[in-house]
């Protein structure tokens, strides 16, 4: 160690998190003080590993030769997270990413192996084959949200083009976006930037995943991180083919037709659908359609739809609804907007979301000078004088997105209580 290292030798190591990510960061200083504790601490036969990620992490930061002479160390060494590696690194890459998708080991692992092969064999021009490896990747685990995109991407006409494009990112992300983020480069380490999504961020090491006969290990195989309709710990002890997976895996594939600007009807009517299993998942899926509706206008139709369910069963939050339905119409273009944003507005609602949202619509349709009129006498209200006074302050609309947090309650508060007393 060090003298001034982050990372005392008592403290575990997880590669990802203390090597790849700082480096990200552009923090070669963390990477170096953790591949140190890495390498005092670490048994030999999992260091191989390490030192995979470890090469990872200096290809990130631009520094070759280290990059290269511990991915040297972890080919030696050998390990899951170097042979993942070598699929980059070494001339044999598509016999290895084949070996890992056919191979054994968890279903979302062998998938990801499916991804790295796609990702190789379109660079080469052999498109076919890489759709039969995504679809192999789905076999081995359906749902899987990387093979999923993959999916989507193949499917288009301009697919050579956007990898043409994607080798030099001056050419800017807008035109060639999946494959740059489905494609790994040096630059990334030899991560996707979906994997990293997936795999890194909000997500628990590998080896921490519950088994694969759960929910929450299929979940997981599946690379979803955050979950809408029960908490972690419950799908770790209900079956993977519970009917809440499938919502999880819809709220999934919507939120991600929306990031990836693709066609969000067919997904947004399959979640609403299936959310009617009972009426908390409806709740649960209302809410993210709302959300998602304030950030992609095409889905404002069912937006209004959800917004309207939830001021029918959830009056108690009513006037929050009535804001998400004045400016849910606006974004679909009805008339109503404006008359409802007024009548929310003259209320002077507690709610101080519902407010800035009646406010915005009427900012919206161009009517400032009545939005500065409410917003002015409401500077001395608690509730609404800082919305208030950051409309005085920001006279130009912005674009409103809200965004739905995972959820925080048990969705079977008997089942949690019974297990805390055990």
């Amino acid at each position: 160690m060090t003298e001034h290292s982050l990372l005392p030798d008592c403290m575990p190591i997880d590669p990802w998190w203390d090597l790849y990510m700082p480096a990200t960061f552009g923090e070669p200083g963390a990477v170096l003080d953790a591949l140190e504790a890495a390498e005092a601490s670490t048994p030999a036969g999992g260091r191989g590993d390490f030192y995979a990620v470890a090469a990872r992490a200096f290809a990130v930061l631009g520094r070759p030769v280290e990059a290269e002479r511990l991915s040297e160390k972890a080919f030696r060494l050998g390990g899951a997270e170097a042979d993942a590696l070598a699929t980059f690194l070494c001339p044999d890459g598509i016999e290895r990413a084949t070996r890992r998708l056919q191979g054994g080991g968890r279903p979302g692992v062998r998938a990801d192996g499916g991804c790295d092969l796609a990702a190789l064999l379109v660079q080469l021009g052999r498109v076919e084959a890489a759709r039969a490896a995504v679809e192999q990747a789905l076999t081995v685990c359906p749902g899987h949200a990387e093979s999923a995109r993959w999916r989507r991407f193949l499917a288009e006409a301009d697919v050579m083009a956007q990898v043409r494009v994607a080798r030099d990112p001056r050419r800017g992300r807008t035109i060639a976006r999946n494959a740059m983020d489905l494609i790994p480069t040096r630059r990334t380490g030899w991560l996707s930037a979906e994997r990293y999504h997936r795999r890194v961020l909000g997500s628990v090491p590998q080896a921490d995943w519950s088994p694969a006969g759960t929910a929450l290990g299929r979940l997981q195989d599946a690379g979803i991180s955050v979950c809408f309709f029960a908490l972690d710990h419950e799908y770790a002890r209900i079956a993977p083919d519970h009917a809440l997976v499938a919502l999880e895996l819809e709220a999934d594939a919507l939120r991600a037709c929306v990031e990836e600007g693709r066609d969000v009807a067919g997904a947004a009517a399959a979640l609403w659908e299936a959310s009617a299993l009972d009426p908390e998942a409806q709740q649960d899926a209302a809410q993210l359609l709302v959300a998602l509706a304030t950030a992609d206008a095409r889905l404002a139709p069912l937006g209004l739809e959800a917004a309207g369910w939830l001021a029918l069963h959830h009056p108690d939050r009513g006037l929050l609804w009535e804001g998400y339905l004045a400016w849910l119409s606006h974004l679909a273009g009805l008339d109503t907007a404006v008359p409802r944003a007024r009548a929310l507005a003259a209320t002077r609602p507690t709610a101080a979301l519902a407010w800035k949202l009646a406010l915005e619509v009427l900012r919206a349709q161009g009517h400032h000078d009545e939005v500065e009129v409410l917003a002015r006498a409401a500077r001395a209200e608690p509730v609404l004088s800082a919305i208030a006074c950051e409309l005085l302050d920001d006279p130009v609309p912005t674009p409103l997105r809200m965004v739905v947090s995972g959820r925080l309650t048990p969705r079977w508060p008997r089942t949690a209580r019974r297990a805390r007393a055990r």
